[in-house]
């Protein structure tokens, strides 16, 4: 098997993109994002020992997650990035533990002999999940059909998943989504405005260029976006929105195809307490209108939201691509990296694109 093409099914061969070759590429060539007398010193720690290489994930260069081998077959060991609070990395454990103890088809975090579900050394925190043999094909061409049926099932999977969650409270909590099944977001209103006029009279550490036009267009915006959330926060309080565990950052990207065909849902660093209308609004936003059709017929034939509660899913994306852009302006003007503004103006361009036109741009009727 080249990097070029890979089996999705049996007796069917799909076709890189060039951009995927380069993350083969870069995984194969780069250091592991991990050393191996540190992965050895983390795998004591659950009682197992490294029998071969320690090797980048084929499609995870960006992060510091390596496959390690040991006797009892291959895992994936995995480095919690440094501002990666504990009550949060406790969360998605929680949530994990909960989708194997009701055999959702999701990765497996493993436990030390102790029953901790992480480790922590001068070196970071790590997490051991089991490996999943399959594929991440969204880097990959599919035919047409190939591609319309996958997202059906994807979307299949994702009513599965909110249906196998639903009632369940997870452990720790994150930074982002609700505190509890009844109190208020952990970034609530008052944070969102409190973070826009901060952002708004900070000097901007971006010198011209591109990054220093996004800046200032989103200084230029930021009375304007406080007034938006504030209108949307107020509707979203008294609509009928069912609040449960959300993956948080669902699609093709984070599902692993089996020969049989079947679906591994992983990366659950953002699933959360949310309005579950988040995890349609972050798949929609990504994928053409004859996608979204399939993927929204696929989640209807399983479970579906209420008629009632996707009346205001235009709300809610609004809502949470104008969150998102303060995030993403928060993170940038704490931690650097100019694409983050980037990413923030995207974000309130395209809650101005549902506002001004409502869904019907990405969804096809249905």
């Amino acid at each position: 098997m080249t990097p070029a093409t890979v089996g999705a099914t049996p007796g069917r061969v799909r076709v890189a993109r060039p951009g995927r070759v380069l993350d083969l590429a870069r995984a194969r060539l780069r250091r592991p994002g991990i050393d191996r007398d540190t992965a050895e010193a983390v795998l004591r720690r659950y009682g197992l020992g490294a029998s071969g290489r320690v090797e980048n994930l084929p499609f995870g260069w960006r992060n510091r997650s390596v496959v390690v081998r040991t006797p009892r077959g291959r895992w994936v060991l995995k480095r919690y990035r440094d501002q990666w609070a504990i009550p949060t990395m406790v969360h998605e454990h929680s949530i994990l533990r909960h989708l194997e103890a009701v055999g959702f088809p999701a990765v497996r975090v493993a436990s030390t002999p102790d029953g901790e579900t992480f480790v922590e050394t001068d070196r970071g925190r790590f997490a051991l999940f089991g490996f999943e043999d399959g594929v991440n094909v969204a880097g990959y061409l599919l035919p047409r059909r190939r591609r319309l049926r996958l997202w059906g099932d994807a979307g299949r999977l994702l009513a599965r998943l909110h249906r196998d969650v639903e009632g369940f409270v997870p452990a720790g909590r994150h930074h982002l989504g609700f505190a509890g099944p009844g109190g208020e977001r952990a970034r609530d209103l008052t944070w969102h405005l409190r973070a826009l006029e901060d952002l708004a009279h900070a000097p901007d550490p971006t010198t011209g260029g591109e990054a220093g036009d996004h800046a200032r267009w989103l200084r230029g915006n930021a009375a304007r976006l406080a007034d938006r959330i504030v209108a949307l926060d107020r509707t979203l309080a008294e609509a009928p929105l069912a609040r449960s565990v959300i993956h948080g950052d669902y699609g093709i990207h984070n599902l692993l195809v089996h020969r049989d065909g079947s679906l591994t849902l992983h990366d659950f660093e953002l699933a959360r307490l949310d309005w579950r209308l988040i995890d349609l609004v972050a798949v929609l936003s990504r994928i053409s209108p004859r996608c979204g059709k399939a993927f929204l017929d696929g989640y209807d034939a399983v479970s579906g939201t209420s008629g009632e509660e996707r009346r205001f899913l235009s709300e809610v994306w609004q809502h949470y691509r104008l969150c998102g852009a303060v995030g993403s302006w928060s993170t940038y003007a704490r931690f650097g990296d100019e694409r983050r503004l980037l990413t923030a103006r995207r974000r309130v361009e395209e809650a101005d694109r549902i506002f001004r036109e409502g869904i019907g741009a990405w969804v096809e009727p249905r």
